[in-house]
């Protein structure tokens, strides 16, 4: 049998719940039956603890995600994105 390496996840640091650090711009999406004007951030350098309210959308090299309105996306000490009501 083969022991699997032990490794810790790196924390990252926090800023403040504020993600205009990592804005990249806006962009105009098609959101409930009409076009309207939604920021754009990199997730590559969103902070824990930054909050990013919907509508929004989070841009990365591997993946896109798209905060809806009324939701919210908050950075967790890992870097993990929560979409929640």
């Amino acid at each position: 049998m083969i022991e699997a390496p032990h490794f810790s996840l790196k924390k990252g640091k926090s800023s403040g719940t504020s993600p205009k650090s990592a804005k990249k711009g806006m962009r105009k999406i098609y959101l409930d039956g009409t076009f309207t004007e939604a920021p754009v951030f990199d997730w590559d350098r969103l902070k824990p603890k930054n909050i990013i309210p919907g509508p929004a959308i989070i841009e990365s090299d591997f993946a896109t995600g798209v905060v809806l309105r009324g939701m919210k996306g908050k950075v967790d000490e890992y870097l993990n994105i929560h979409i929640t009501f």
